[in-house]
């Protein structure tokens, strides 16, 4: 990984601008999307870079490019509808030859797929118009930790294509390790830390004991998907196991996504109201109301929810596949599978004392990764290496 200077930041003074083409066919806007538009937005404050997101008509998408102030084409990719996937799939490939063959030659193409396997096509799309390439990915995971068919084979493929991108950048040191030693990435790699910028709210941890005739309030916010988020294993045991927990806690699934039909089917299964179903909402009010926020993840990156809920004063319980085992006590990661770990977990945190301690371990763990000067010398690497690893004097400027 390249290092920044430890003092300064620089930023490109020449009078050019670099024409960036970030390529964004994603049909959901979530954490990913969120942290990408973020440090761009900072990338556009640091540099002379000419932004140019093609991207889908999402409306948080939208909202969030307009408040950035960062340029969105959202007539790129058509709206998937009821098109046959491998339909939809196609028409992407034939957006991005169309945006490929548009953008200036000098321009530098960005990806930013969920994961490595996800661009591939679109990497090559990218070769064959001999644009310099770039991928920012939040997880590097292979084929089958994700539960991808034909995993052997198709990581073997993906490990061809991605050797012509000629810069990454990730989010955690783990992810860097992967995709240098389960890759074979030998291209610049950098690491820009998940950061948002949040309002100044106090934490809301509950000051008072949980009666022990009130349920504990275990908060599930995001995207309802099945694999990744592991939804399917928690759902199949919360049936199975009924009376390992029913009247003792009290399940808060919050969100939106495909899984949602066997969330809302859970709930007509389970007595005693011990499940519910939600859509988005109010974030603060159900982040208030839960003791604490549960991801029993089969894989993540650095989940942004559980910054919002640490900002927030609430304790974390984690699979150790969430991305989270370096910031959060050791007796809130519980192993992906192990649904007696999870409650045993959850139920350390019925005590008041264990809650606040919690979140205190926690914010001090997140806070040096989450510092807005790391987040700035970052994106500046990244910079850097976009316009050049090496400026030249007559070129730079220091900010301080």
């Amino acid at each position: 990984m390249k290092m920044n200077h430890p003092n300064v930041n620089w930023v490109s003074t020449n009078t050019k601008t670099l024409p960036l083409t970030v390529l964004l066919p994603t049909h959901t806007f979530g954490g990913h999307e969120r942290m990408l538009l973020e440090w761009l937005s900072e990338a556009g404050q640091q540099a002379r870079l000419d932004i140019r997101i093609y991207g889908r008509n999402i409306p948080d998408l939208t909202r969030e490019c307009a408040t950035t102030g960062l340029h969105l084409d959202v007539l790129a990719y058509a709206v998937r509808g009821r098109r046959v996937r491998l339909w939809s799939a196609f028409g992407d490939l034939v957006a991005t030859s169309r945006i490929l063959r548009r953008s200036p030659c000098d321009s530098l193409v960005l990806f930013a797929p969920g994961v490595v396997q996800a661009a591939c096509w679109h990497i090559l799309l990218a070769m064959f118009f001999g644009r310099r390439l770039a991928s920012y990915v939040p997880m590097a995971y292979a084929s089958r930790d994700m539960r991808f068919r034909y995993a052997r084979l198709r990581d073997w493929i993906v490990c061809q294509v991605i050797s012509h991108v000629d810069i990454w950048v990730t989010i955690t040191e783990q992810q860097l390790r992967l995709l240098k030693d389960q890759w074979r990435i030998s291209k610049p790699i950098y690491v820009v830390p998940n950061r948002l910028q949040l309002p100044d709210v106090g934490p809301t941890v509950r000051s008072n004991p949980v009666d022990e005739c009130r349920p504990l309030r275990v908060l599930f916010l995001g995207r309802f998907e099945r694999n990744q988020k592991g939804l399917d294993w928690l759902v199949a045991e919360l049936r199975r196991h009924q009376s390992y927990w029913v009247g003792r806690i009290h399940f808060v699934f919050q969100g939106q996504g495909e899984y949602e039909h066997a969330l809302r089917q859970l709930v007509l299964e389970i007595s005693d109201n011990a499940v519910s179903v939600a859509p988005w909402g109010n974030f603060l009010h159900e982040m208030q109301q839960a003791d604490l926020l549960m991801l029993p993840s089969r894989f993540e990156g650095f989940p942004l929810v559980a910054v919002e809920a640490t900002h927030y004063g609430v304790p974390i319980v984690a699979s150790n596949q969430a991305g989270l085992a370096d910031v959060l006590p050791p007796e809130y990661i519980f192993p992906f599978g192990d649904f007696e770990a999870l409650i045993q977990s959850i139920e350390r945190l019925r005590s008041p004392s264990a809650r606040t301690s919690a979140v205190a371990f926690t914010l001090a763990r997140m806070q040096p990764l989450l510092s807005r000067d790391r987040f700035e010398q970052a994106v500046g690497s990244v910079i850097r290496e976009f316009t050049g690893p090496y400026p030249d004097a007559d070129q730079i400027s220091i900010r301080s």
